[in-house]
């Protein structure tokens, strides 16, 4: 009898469009379309396997459940009790009420109609967004009011949101886990519900209009928060997969390819709220949404002022001799990255500005900063987290490229980006992102050019062992 041969390995990838994966080509996974669809006019989003974060199957859904809503899976065979955390934590204790709520929260709304339509299980995840999860998305009342009022009430109109906002909230909880084996059953939920939610969201992206504008930007913000937590167990998963004490310079170079495919999907993932938000934006900042995409109390003019934003402009100023009169960087190469610099230098700047305490730029949210660290030692106050993504927005697609092909200078730019994010405090879906994102730089660049990070690395604190379970030293805690 003849043997069967070992099936040959393949370098396809696995969050690709249902497009390329039809046609059996290789999707170069940009958000929110890839250019293979591009080139055909087509619209995609891309699908997050669930195998990523977990090998627990996710049901189906069966003959029986045709009279479920179609945006929800069956999720019967999940009892209640897996959504307490262990130990001593109690069910209670999952869905507390804030302790101060938004001024303007409206406590009865239509939504509660909805929740009837959903399974038990379900409803219990709904339940923890409602009380919980919706007040981590945002730190000022009307933008807290958006995610808990105006996002839910959208719900029962828009089949991708529901499932996208249990996704988010399943991320959540496992936070509250002590078992490895429920918080992998909590992100297979998650993974299952985001697929379900893009599966419907792709088919409303070709045709924004005023009644889908601000649904289809809630989505993807939503999305988007998914990615920088996902991003962060990855790369845990990939810490935790090698060998200790494996020599950095003896990584195989499909391992650190993989390493930064975290930090791009997020970083498409940011740029694909954008371009959701620029053909709907007069209908999103014009109705419930506006607190969440419009600072018109922020500073017009982004300039360093203090003497550490001063030392730190001029840090990153240093970078661009990396690629002035090198052989290696075109012309092309060299404006590219030239841009990315400026725009980084600008972000930078506008974080420094909101972190000082002397200028509230009329800010009539300015009680609702959040925890970052100032000086990276002692933990001070950013008047607005969003000032961190502004560089993830202005960069240019062919920078993206640049960094997915390993180029050096651009890997560099992106691991002194991740201080920012090293520097929050208090906001659990970007927790570790900062850190995890340089020390996948510090991989994929080797022992040899590590020395150009080494700002970013100290700033932050990471610890750059190769294997083992641990790798975040950032001091601090998290919500």
């Amino acid at each position: 009898m003849p043997t069967r041969g070992r099936r040959a390995a393949h370098n396809k990838t696995r969050l690709g469009c249902g497009p390329c994966k039809k046609r059996r080509i290789k999707c170069d996974e940009n958000y929110p379309s890839c250019q293979n669809c591009d080139k055909r006019s087509l619209t995609f989003l891309l699908l997050v396997p669930t195998s990523r974060l977990s090998s627990l199957d996710i049901p189906r859904r069966s003959s029986r459940d045709e009279n479920l809503p179609e945006h929800h899976e069956e999720t019967s065979h999940l009892s209640e009790p897996s959504l307490q955390a262990s130990g001593s934590a109690a069910s209670t204790a999952l869905i507390p009420i804030p302790s101060r709520l938004p001024p303007t929260l409206r406590l009865k709304d239509g939504w509660e109609d909805f929740k009837d339509k959903l399974t038990p299980y379900h409803r219990l995840l709904f339940n923890h967004y409602e009380y919980t999860t919706c007040f981590t998305l945002a730190t000022d009342g009307p933008a807290q009011t958006a995610w808990h009022s105006s996002v839910l009430e959208m719900a029962s109109e828009h089949k991708y949101l529901v499932p996208s906002l249990l996704s988010v909230t399943s991320l959540h909880l496992a936070r509250l886990h002590d078992s490895k084996e429920e918080k992998d059953h909590m992100h297979s939920i998650a993974a299952s519900q985001m697929n379900e939610a893009l599966s419907h969201f792709r088919a409303d992206l070709g045709k924004i209009h005023e009644r889908n504008a601000a649904a289809l930007f809630a989505c993807s913000t939503l999305t988007a928060v998914y990615f920088f937590r996902t991003s962060t167990l990855e790369w845990e998963e990939i810490r935790a997969s090698i060998v200790p004490d494996t020599c950095m310079n003896e990584l195989p170079t499909q391992l650190t390819d993989k390493m930064i495919q975290p930090f791009l999907k997020t970083i498409r993932g940011v740029r694909g709220v954008i371009s959701v938000l620029t053909p709907g934006y007069n209908w999103v900042t014009g109705g419930d949404l506006s607190p969440l995409c419009t600072r018109p109390w922020w500073p017009k003019v982004f300039m360093p002022t203090t003497e550490r934003a001063l030392d730190e402009d001029r840090r990153l100023a240093e970078l661009a001799k990396l690629w002035k009169n090198s052989d290696q960087i075109d012309a092309t190469q060299s404006k590219c990255l030239t841009e990315a610099l400026m725009y980084l230098r600008q972000t930078f700047a506008l974080v420094s500005l909101l972190t000082d305490p002397s200028e509230d730029y009329n800010n009539p949210q300015h009680d609702d900063a959040i925890s970052y660290s100032v000086d990276d030692t002692s933990v001070g106050l950013l008047k607005d987290r969003a000032a961190i993504f502004l560089w993830a927005t202005q960069i240019s697609n062919e920078f993206v490229s640049m960094v997915e092909q390993r180029n050096r200078e651009a890997l560099v730019l992106v691991a002194h980006y991740a201080v920012l994010f090293g520097r929050i405090r208090n906001v659990w879906w970007m927790d570790g992102f900062g850190a995890q994102t340089i020390w996948a730089i510090a991989m994929v660049l080797g022992r040899d050019e590590q020395h150009l990070i080494d700002w970013p690395v100290q700033a932050v604190g990471v610890d750059l062992g190769v294997g083992g379970p641990s790798l975040i030293t950032e001091t601090g805690s998290y919500g």
